[in-house]
């Protein structure tokens, strides 16, 4: 018996009439009830607005992609497309409705297909033939419920600490020692290697062998300086941290530490050898080069599995123009990857915190010698100082506020000093009071109760959150390991 809550909507381009029928009988077959237009030149306005309630009704809309639809700059199935990812957009990232097929060896990468559709995973049916393995998927999908969605910081509620004071002491330990073996995990394991999924000739998604990383799991080498100028190398290390963090937001990657990197840089690199070490299927390697005002960035992703270049590019850029670019590298890398980006990390890749290209500078500069020398009292000291110039160029560049309160926070851990602890909590309170959504402004303030105010539970409803919304963030899971450690102690 065909169920009509779950009709699929099938578009496609009229020279792929044939596929599509072909797909819709192995649909209909399978007892799904097929929605697609057998004259897609008909037209009329009875027929068009038929053809929108359908795609306003449809539980799935299933557009065919193809050869026939990249020849096509116009046609009545790019309409369908476009009035399917504005439905799509209403609709809550977790939910299923657009599902991408390609019939011939049309490539995701560049095809002429709406943004949406290249954050969707794809299927290859050629010919549009449905085999049972896609009926299944088929199901299996259309059985799925989404999760339901919470309140607080983007949809994260935290527990309120009192609740957990309240908690029976026997379920309380079991969650403790499972939190603290969780971020003992990610500090130790977290980006071991999924498995690589791959269109089969049957038409549903193939996982590879055990042991093959996932494309989408990836190493950002520490960049080179080219320039020569010790004095540059501010900007390869800081870029590279600045990329790596943005990468690290987009929940479908994993992007291996800054601290299990660093042992590759310079000297010759064996990209086979790295991936087998890392456990990755993607390496992301680049250089800097300066010349007077103006910066060179050279980038290559490369698939460890074949050493076939993913993405080779150059960004240039005049050095008070090179804002964003951290932004700019991690959609073009999350595209070659074929990475599903959720409306939230692209909000907050298209996150710029500041206009002043000086105070930038000065940004990168603290970011880099304060990453590179953690616990250095003289790092420490030079990071507050570049951190203090940029927020004295652009006194709302709320990510510096957001950093300086982390770098005064440090400080305080060994010298107790109260100038450290009022300098941190002032940092992050103007951070937040610029930006209260800011994710960074949010971890310098769980940092501040963990290592000044000692306040665990309260370090605990600041610093979850943010590690469940940036769950591939090394210092995310780092900073949620810290208080699980002292709670569990």
């Amino acid at each position: 018996m065909i169920d009509r809550s779950k009709a699929i909507f099938v578009s496609y381009a009229s020279d792929d009439e044939q596929a599509a029928q072909r797909l819709s009988a192995g649909l209909s077959a399978a007892g799904f009830e097929t929605w697609f237009d057998r004259n897609e030149l008909r037209g009329g306005d009875a027929w068009d607005n038929r053809i929108r309630q359908q795609i306003r009704d449809c539980t799935l809309f299933v557009p065919i992609i193809s050869a026939n639809t990249e020849a096509r700059s116009e046609g009545y199935f790019r309409l369908e497309w476009r009035l399917a990812v504005d439905r799509s957009l209403q609709m809550a990232d977790d939910r299923a409705f657009l599902l991408p097929i390609v019939i011939d060896p049309t490539t995701q990468e560049r095809a002429r297909v709406p943004e949406r559709f290249r954050e969707r995973h794809w299927t290859y049916l050629p010919q549009g033939e449905a085999s049972p393995e896609f009926i299944e998927h088929l199901r299996r999908v259309l059985a799925a419920t989404p999760a339901p969605a919470s309140g607080g910081l983007h949809g994260v509620t935290p527990t309120p600490p009192s609740r957990r004071r309240r908690a029976q002491p026997r379920l309380a330990a079991i969650t403790l020692v499972a939190g603290a073996l969780a971020a003992a995990a990610v500090l130790t394991a977290l980006y071991r290697s999924a498995l690589l999924p791959r269109a089969s000739s049957s038409g549903v998604t193939a996982t590879a062998s055990a042991g093959v990383p996932d494309r989408k799991s990836i190493a950002v080498l520490p960049f080179e300086n080219l320039t020569g100028q010790a004095a540059d190398a501010y900007l390869a290390d800081g870029l590279q941290e600045e990329i790596l963090n943005a990468l690290a937001r987009i929940r479908d990657l994993k992007v291996i530490s800054r601290t299990s990197v660093a042992q590759f840089r310079g000297g010759d690199r064996n990209i086979h050898e790295i991936s087998d070490r890392l456990g990755v299927g993607s390496v992301l390697e680049g250089s800097v080069r300066r010349d007077a005002n103006t910066l060179r960035l050279t980038l290559q992703l490369i698939d460890a599995r074949d050493d076939r270049h993913l993405l080779a590019t150059n960004y240039d850029r005049e050095l008070g123009h090179i804002l964003g670019l951290q932004s700019e590298v991690a959609r073009e890398v999350a595209e070659a990857l074929a990475a599903t980006l959720t409306k939230y990390e692209r909000g907050e890749l298209e996150h710029v915190g500041t206009n002043n290209g000086d105070a930038y500078r000065s940004y990168l500069q603290a970011v880099a010698v304060f990453m590179n020398a953690p616990g250095d009292d003289r790092g420490t000291i030079r990071s507050a100082e570049l951190l203090e110039q940029a927020v004295r160029l652009d006194p709302e560049y709320a990510d510096a506020w957001a950093l300086l309160s982390r770098v005064h926070a440090t400080a305080y851990v060994s010298t107790a000093s109260r100038a450290d602890a009022e300098r941190a909590k002032t940092a992050f309170q103007r951070a937040l009071a610029i930006a209260p959504d800011l994710i960074d402004a949010r971890m310098a303030r769980g940092l501040y109760t963990l290592y000044v105010v000692r306040d665990r539970n309260q370090a605990l409803a600041d610093l979850e959150p943010v590690a469940r919304l940036r769950p591939n963030s090394p210092e995310a899971q780092h900073a949620l390991a810290l208080v699980m450690r002292r709670l569990a102690a």
